[in-house]
């Protein structure tokens, strides 16, 4: 659909079919602890669906998700910000997705560091809030995995032993089972751990063979996403093309007036002892053309935006970046500054990263934002980064662009060629 419709178009159902959709691959993707391809669905989800939210709990069924993946790759803080969005949206609280969403963020505070007991009471106090059994059965999971962390073993066995007995899903019957075998191991019962070890074991073969299909339909996606930027870069291309042309003709013809009048005024014989003032009226007029540019591109929406939450907040170095994540940028809105420095400079993303191939796609992303001439605290910020890191990458990029100058100055005469 988002090849044959406009995305302005894309609002009402169409937004709504969208939503769905990605809604589903993240689903599957995450099945398959798939999980950056999971993420970059779960965002475009989040994307449709505040445009048309596919129920009163797509929102918070959205952020849920993307921070479960977060959760999974052990980058907690984002997986917290991501859950306490999730709470934030839902319209109620007498419902499972309310009591996921607690399970998660207790289980981030006992990794935190909290005491495991407070841990405990909110996730029993969430098992006996369950509909159902199968939900009771995830709560007693968690539940069973603290007990067996802090070496409570005797208590651990009552919770993951019903885990492992009744529950159908075949991830939560494995979690248990590992669990368990190392209880048991512990414990000296080795004919029960030997037993869940051959369970374990003919569970991986079923695994691989589970993967090896589900690695086509991440092929499928990568491609379609190959696909997707070939046909965002092509239509950036033109218009970039379309913008310089405008920009410079009138440039060009200007000079040229400029040293006709020159020429007649002084003649021929005159032209070699006035060069030198033609090249000044040429850097006069090149500087009057990067003024207009970098106006251009940062009258942007996306620029206003960014410079805007730096004007206002005033980020510091030295107050930790968590407490900005609220100003954070996300994936779209990375996307959004890249189209708009494509725009402005010639494609600029595009032939930085041909001249200089060490280059990241996230160090692009840093070059888009210095070119804005943020500083590293405001990087960090808005990128939800260590200062410290932030520096480094500084360092590296301009170490690879072999400048020793301000970096801004630097991307600025590299994207003006």
């Amino acid at each position: 659909m988002e090849d044959h419709f406009d995305e302005k178009q894309l609002v009402g159902y169409k937004a709504k079919f969208m939503a769905l959709t990605y809604g589903r691959l993240s689903d599957l993707f995450s099945a398959q602890f798939m999980v950056a391809p999971a993420i970059d669905c779960g965002r475009k989800t989040l994307f449709y669906c505040r445009i048309e939210p596919t129920s009163k709990y797509g929102l918070a069924n959205c952020f849920f998700i993307i921070g479960k993946q977060f959760h999974e790759i052990d980058i907690n803080d984002s997986a917290s910000y991501y859950y306490k969005q999730a709470l934030q949206s839902l319209p109620n609280y007498d419902n499972s997705r309310y009591r996921d969403i607690v399970s998660s963020l207790k289980l981030l505070d006992y990794y935190s560091g909290e005491d495991p007991d407070i841990a405990l009471d909110s996730l029993k106090l969430m098992a006996n809030k369950a509909d159902n059994y199968d939900e009771k059965l995830t709560r007693y999971l968690t539940i069973g995995y603290i007990y067996y962390e802090e070496i409570r073993y005797d208590s651990a066995l009552i919770y993951l032993e019903k885990v492992y007995n009744d529950n159908d899903d075949l991830l939560s019957k494995m979690q248990a089972a590992e669990y368990l075998r190392e209880i048991y191991r512990n414990q000296g019962d080795t004919i029960t751990s030997n037993r869940l070890s051959k369970v374990l074991a003919d569970n991986t073969m079923k695994e691989y063979n589970q993967k090896a299909k589900t690695s086509n339909v991440n092929e499928l996606y990568q491609q379609h996403l190959k696909h997707q930027e070939n046909k965002k870069f092509q239509r950036e291309k033109h218009i970039a093309k379309k913008r310089t042309a405008l920009t410079t003709i009138p440039i060009a013809l200007l000079l040229v007036v400029t040293v006709f009048i020159v020429m007649r005024k002084l003649g021929k014989k005159h032209i070699a002892q006035h060069k030198e003032a033609l090249e000044r009226t040429e850097n006069s007029l090149s500087e009057i053309k990067m003024k207009v540019e970098v106006k251009q591109f940062t009258d942007e929406q996306i620029c206003q935006t960014i410079l805007d939450r730096v004007k206002e907040q005033q980020f510091k170095s030295k107050i930790d970046y968590i407490n900005y994540k609220d100003y954070a940028l996300g994936n779209e809105q990375l996307i959004e500054l890249r189209a708009a420095v494509n725009l402005h400079y010639d494609n600029f993303t595009i032939r930085l990263k041909d001249k200089f191939p060490e280059l990241t796609n996230d160090d692009i992303d840093y070059c888009c934002l210095y070119l804005l001439g943020l500083k590293d605290a405001d990087v960090s910020a808005l990128m939800q980064k260590e200062y410290s890191n932030v520096c480094r990458r500084n360092r590296k990029i301009r170490t690879i662009l072999k400048s020793k100058n301000n970096i801004t100055e630097s991307l600025y005469n590299l994207a003006s060629l």
